[in-house]
């Protein structure tokens, strides 16, 4: 991109000048000068162009969640694919692949793709579960057959929040050892964010959870784990707390926690804001995710 805008601004300082594209041998004084803080505001102009052209590809992103991958030459098939569907009347693009939520999913952003609508249209690769215009993602299902667009739209943001929530739930799965040494009957297995006790952006032991500190007064067995979930990299702690006969005695350790799912069958409890974990769409911040 720098390559194709540096000549085009040069150019422009020649116009505003009065001058070739070659400068004088010999320029007076007053041309030297004017040259002189053409080329010290160039960086400036260089810089603005480019910041433009970075919002513009942003606005028109859009993040694929792509799941039934079955290995990587069918990743890279479809890399291949979610590009096929980028605008093709600009002369900028971005693409990035980056990040799932389990083994069998796979995540791509791409721009521009103006009319998301049409681009979901036009997916011949699998079955469209869900599109969301106003944080410009799209699901799709790599395993199933295609579908036609349902005569009142796509499901919405709803439907991906869903697919996330059971994402969620399966990777919530307790400590084998803690399950063979009491039996699954007396353990519970939490999912929450990471709160960091250090500095910002450094993620420490999961014992120094202070959930973990507290559920570990009443049941000392309890273990941690840390780890990454999502194309956001939402870091999460792991929790299996044992030895518990009932759930509810968990639960009440989260009285006034609003982001709260209970899953009885399970003995889980997941602790989440479904907005903190959906991919970077265009209205995302590409910011990373802060813990809680």
């Amino acid at each position: 991109m720098l390559s194709r805008r540096v000549p085009s601004v040069l150019f422009s300082i020649c116009a505003l000048l009065g001058c070739s594209p070659a400068p004088p041998t010999n320029p007076s004084p007053a041309v030297r000068q004017a040259i002189d803080e053409a080329v010290a505001e160039l960086p400036g102009k260089i810089s603005k162009e480019l910041d433009a052209a970075t919002q513009r590809l942003n606005a028109n992103a859009v993040g694929f969640v792509i799941d039934g991958v079955r290995d990587d030459a069918h990743r890279r098939e479809l890399s291949q694919k979610i590009q096929s569907l980028k605008d093709s009347d600009t002369g900028d693009s971005s693409f990035t692949s980056d990040g799932a939520y389990h083994q069998r999913d796979t995540y791509f952003r791409v721009s521009p793709i103006r009319d998301i609508e049409d681009a979901a249209n036009r997916i011949d690769f699998g079955r469209v579960l869900s599109v969301d215009p106003k944080e410009r993602t799209i699901l799709v299902d790599a395993a199933a057959e295609r579908s036609e667009r349902p005569a009142d739209g796509w499901p919405g943001s709803k439907a991906f929040e869903q697919y996330i929530l059971q994402q969620v739930r399966n990777a919530a799965t307790p400590y084998q050892g803690l399950v063979d040494k009491f039996g699954r009957d007396k353990v519970v297995v939490i999912w929450a964010p990471e709160e960091s006790m250090e500095e910002p952006g450094l993620h420490p032991s999961p014992d120094k959870h202070p959930m973990v500190t507290e559920l570990r007064k009443f049941a000392p067995e309890t273990l941690a784990s840390s780890s990454d979930f999502g194309p956001r990299h939402y870091y999460f702690v792991m929790i299996t707390v044992a030895p518990v006969s009932d759930l509810a005695d968990v639960v009440k350790k989260f009285e006034g926690i609003s982001t709260l799912v209970i899953d009885e069958e399970r003995r889980s409890i997941i602790v989440a804001d479904l907005a903190d974990l959906k991919p970077i769409g265009a209205k995302t911040s590409e910011q990373p995710v802060k813990s809680p």
